[in-house]
């Protein structure tokens, strides 16, 4: 049994492909193939955000090079999923969502599934719909800003004043 937290999977959903899902998939190896400045090593570079890396450091908008809520966050419909595995051997997941200015994390107590992300018809669902289902099966926390978040995936010492972040 492993006492380390591992990343498993990353996922993004109507991205920077609109109406496509992309999985990488963490566990073994992977190859990321393409063409010069076809987003490889940005791609990569998930990683870091994961970790508590501020999306804007990632990528950050210049000109006429797009932010990173405008590549992997653009509409309402976007996700960017991290799934996880605590030390314990359970698997949740880590969602990421934009409100237009900044992202919004949340964690829910369960492995990702896409069957709740996307519908019948190859169509993402709305947040509150993936919401409702995971909160009658496992555990989710409120939207977190990144600092939040952040304070939480790097075990920071945290306030009195933000005493609900310890049990996350």
């Amino acid at each position: 049994m492993s006492d380390t937290y591992q990343l498993k999977k990353i996922i993004l959903i109507d991205s920077f492909w609109a109406g496509k899902t992309v999985l990488l998939d963490l566990d073994g190896h992977t190859n990321l193939s393409g063409t010069n400045g076809a987003g490889k090593t940005t791609f990569l570079r998930l990683m870091q955000l994961f970790w508590g890396e501020r999306p804007s450091n990632i990528v950050g908008s210049t000109g006429s090079k797009k932010g990173f809520l405008e590549y992997y966050l653009p509409r309402n419909s976007s996700y960017l999923i991290y799934e996880y595995q605590r030390p314990n051997q359970q698997t949740c997941h880590v969602m990421i969502q934009s409100d237009g200015r900044s992202a919004k994390y949340k964690f829910i107590d369960a492995p990702y599934k896409e069957d709740i992300y996307i519908d019948e018809n190859n169509i993402p669902r709305d947040s509150s719909a993936i919401d409702r289902h995971y909160r009658g099966e496992a555990e989710t926390s409120k939207l977190l800003a990144v600092d939040d978040y952040c304070s939480i995936i790097q075990c920071h010492h945290v306030n009195s004043a933000k005493k609900w972040i310890r049990p996350l």
